[in-house]
């Protein structure tokens, strides 16, 4: 829009064809170009006050740059120069450094080489002062392709120390290297082995470069890791530490060592020097001192129990005869005590002795002793006290006696035994010679009793009765007299008569409760059905007694104590099973407690005379030693049920009498019916599951066989076909045959169980060990009990259903 405007109001004027055109403006385009001229004059004048503006800002801004590099430069402890090609300063700002304005030619040549390779590069170079040397460590950068830019710092004291250090590190390096003991340098943190000397190689085995691969853990014996491990977590870094140590040679072979070790001040390192000296021989030589002593007090301590504690009287004494030990025996056997007669000769040899005991120590001097023999010594109180003596020599280094040791054992009581012994045969011989007199005198008596019985029953004159009564009443006071000597002289003689057990168990009631310990019960169960045996009442007594005091022995914290009887019928099965037992008609007393109970080993021994479980003093091992005698007199069987911690059950079978077995005899249990059906047998002893399996199946029962409730679980698991009924044995090992019972029936319902034990049923009761069990049979029993309670057990299953 502006050129139209400019177009009008410019007009164009010509003088001659080569005159310029006069151009004349007027109106709007006039003020427009004068507008534009005013505004670029105006835009110079603000462009040259703003360049002025930023000059005089860059020369402030390029002052206090300067005077910030001279306060930086003052504040520096390096020195800051600039160095030309040809070896000029060019520039060097002041700064707290000392500095030396000479060049040398190593500055010079390190100039060149940073301009030409246009690099910065370090160095070190050296200046002489006054003072000495000064080393100094440099950077050389490049300024142009004529100067560079030198940065160095005084490092002389550094230097310095370098060196003495060099010169230290040069000197530990000769000795560590040289040194005639093991050494090596150990990183603390990883226990890696950093370096080792010759005499380390040496002695260990390895190679250099081994060692350098190796920790510490790998030189100690495999018996010694844990106290190495233990001493690496309390070791502290800065601190010295001494310790033996067993190590392992390259071979294997086993070391003592004893392990010095100190910190190593390596900057940025924990280093550890270790110094090592084999100590195997010294400290064999130390055990082997140590043991030896150790043997010679063990042998003294031993010599000293041996004397202290032996019953008979033990007393050493030295080369010239005195005592110098007296033993609590000695003490018991002649009265003094070791205070009274230590280092005095011997106060208890008769005067009549005196010449037999001097001969006899001259033969000892000379290494002579004789063999043991009995004389006689004193007692403190004066009496005479037969002894039987043994002495021995206590050898010196040189083979010759240094000291004897006399052993004496009392006679005293062997003497009593030996008088009674005699008395005994003497009253044998008396009771075998009254035993014949009183055979003959009870002949004499048999026919004066017959022929005044024979009178009496043939009714004799009156006046005739009365002489003929005092007749008979004469001969029965004299039968008694002869029974009772006979009793006298032959104390082995028992009388048989017909015996009523129970009435033997409840005459000896009062008495056991008397016996017994407050917190032991008595439980007397007795079955009037039993019958009779023939047997002596006192000895039915003794075996009761002797097993209530045995089963209350078994009891010391308390317990339940059961004394009861039975009818038994024990069958051809079980007398295969147990020895020396007749099949028959049997009276069974048990006797059954809840102590502590025998282990297999234990039951095996316990009828053994003198065999006991007791403490010293408190059992002759003769109770149950007598039990079994008297049963096997008597014709017997004693059968023992008993594991540890269950208590035990004796039982006694005694023949029931064959003349009353009309009268005293309980009913035998009538055979069952034969029938069929599946039967699970648990029993862990082999041959009682033989023998049950054999009733079972000779009752036609298919049997199916386990040891113990493991595979009683497996069994049943496997079975295709039902499970009418269980036997099983009450204790077993793992699991009991009542838990067995209660667990196979949760997933049986309406499984019968019949359990079997040792115990009698009314212990098991009491005990709560019947559990799921519908029938108890107590052992030994016979195949019709047996079958009998299996067909009781399946005919209640029929009436009550599958579920009861």
């Amino acid at each position: 829009m502006i050129a139209p405007m400019v177009a009008q109001a410019i007009n164009v004027r010509t003088h001659g064809p080569n005159a310029p055109p006069a151009v004349h403006v007027s109106g709007t385009p006039a003020l427009l170009i004068l507008v534009g001229i005013l505004v670029a004059i105006v835009a110079g004048v603000v462009r040259f006050l703003v360049l002025r503006r930023q000059a005089e800002k860059a020369r402030h801004d390029r002052e206090a740059a300067e005077v910030q590099l001279r306060t930086l430069f003052a504040a520096m402890d390096d020195v800051v120069f600039v160095l030309g090609r040809d070896g000029r300063y060019l520039e060097m700002p002041q700064t707290r450094a000392r500095s030396v304005r000479s060049a040398s030619a190593e500055l010079r040549a390190a100039t060149v080489r940073a301009i030409e390779t246009r690099a910065t590069l370090t160095t070190e170079y050296r200046e002489s002062s006054p003072d000495g040397d000064l080393w100094f460590s440099a950077t050389v950068s490049p300024l142009d392709d004529q100067s560079a830019l030198w940065v160095a710092r005084d490092v002389t004291e550094q230097k310095r120390a370098r060196d003495v250090l060099a010169q230290s590190e040069a000197r530990y390096r000769l000795l560590f290297e040289h040194n005639p003991s093991p050494m090596w340098v150990y990183d603390y943190d990883t226990t890696a082995i950093i370096d080792v000397n010759d005499a380390a190689i040496e002695q260990y085995g390895y190679s250099h470069a081994e060692f350098a691969s190796m920790t510490l853990r790998e030189l100690r014996a495999p018996e010694d890791q844990s106290r190495l491990e233990q001493i690496l977590k309390t070791l502290r870094r800065t601190e010295e530490s001494v310790h033996l140590a067993r190590h392992l040679k390259k071979d294997g072979t086993p070391i003592d060592v004893d392990v010095r070790g100190r910190p190593l001040a390596v900057p940025g390192r924990s280093l550890r020097l270790v110094v090592v000296t084999d100590v195997t021989a010294r400290l064999a030589t130390a055990r082997a001192a140590q043991q030896a002593e150790e043997r010679a007090r063990a042998t003294s301590e031993m010599l000293q129990s041996l004397i202290d504690t032996a019953p008979q009287a033990m007393v050493v004494l030295d080369d010239t005869w005195r005592i110098t030990r007296w033993s609590r025996g000695a003490e018991t056997l002649f009265g003094w005590s070791a205070a009274e007669v230590i280092g005095r000769p011997a106060p208890y040899v008769p005067d009549d002795y005196l010449e037999d005991v001097r001969a006899r120590q001259a033969h000892a001097d000379q290494g002579y002793f004789g063999k043991p023999r009995e004389v006689v010594r004193l007692s403190k109180d004066g009496r005479r006290v037969p002894v039987l003596i043994a002495t021995a020599p206590l050898l010196g280094r040189d083979g010759r006696p240094t000291a004897h040791i006399a052993v004496y054992t009392d006679l005293t009581e062997r003497k009593l035994l030996e008088e009674q012994l005699r008395q005994s045969q003497k009253m044998e011989a008396i009771g075998t010679l009254a035993g014949g007199v009183a055979h003959d005198f009870n002949n004499i008596l048999t026919v004066i009793s017959s022929y005044a019985n024979l009178l009496l029953a043939s009714g004799p004159d009156p006046n005739d009765r009365a002489d003929l009564e005092e007749i008979s009443t004469a001969a029965r006071r004299a039968t008694a007299l002869t029974r009772q000597l006979l009793t006298f002289t032959r104390r082995d003689v028992v009388r048989l008569e017909s015996v009523n057990v129970n009435d033997v168990v409840g005459g000896m009631e009062s008495m056991y409760r008397r016996l017994l310990a407050t917190n032991i019960e008595l439980v007397v169960k007795l079955d009037d059905r039993i019958g009779l045996v023939l047997a002596d009442v006192s000895q039915v007594e003794q075996l009761l007694m002797n097993l209530v005091v045995n089963a209350s022995d078994a009891m010391p914290d308390g317990g339940t104590l059961i004394v009861e009887t039975q009818s038994a019928e024990l069958d051809d099965v079980y007398a295969q099973t147990h020895a020396d037992v007749k099949p028959g008609a049997y009276v069974m007393l048990a006797v059954s407690d809840s102590g502590i109970g025998m282990d297999a080993a234990t039951i095996s021994k316990i009828f053994e005379p003198f065999f006991t479980t007791k403490p010293v003093g408190r059992g002759t091992g003769l109770g149950l030693a007598t039990v079994y005698a008297i049963v096997k007199q008597l014709g017997g069987h004693v059968w023992v049920y008993s594991e540890p911690g269950q208590g035990a059950a004796f039982k006694i079978y005694l023949p029931r009498e064959a003349a009353r077995q009309a009268s005293s005899a309980i009913s035998r249990v009538k055979p069952a019916a034969p029938r069929t059906g599946t039967v699970l047998l648990v029993e862990d002893d082999e041959a009682v599951r033989k023998a049950v399996r054999r009733m079972l199946e000779k009752a036609g029962y298919v049997v199916l066989e386990a040891e113990d409730a493991e595979v009683g679980f497996r069994v049943a698991a496997e079975r295709t076909g039902s499970i009418d009924i269980v036997v099983t044995d009450l204790m077993m090992p793992g699991m009991s045959g009542s838990e067995f019972a209660s667990r196979l029936a949760e997933a049986h319902p309406g499984l019968r169980v019949v359990l079997t034990s040792g115990y009698t049923d009314d212990a098991v009761v009491r005990r709560g060990l019947l559990g799921a069990a519908h029938a108890f049979l107590q052992k030994p029993f016979t195949s019709d009990q047996l079958t009998n309670v299996i067909s009781e057990l399946l005919d209640s299953a029929l009436v009550a259903g599958p579920e009861a």
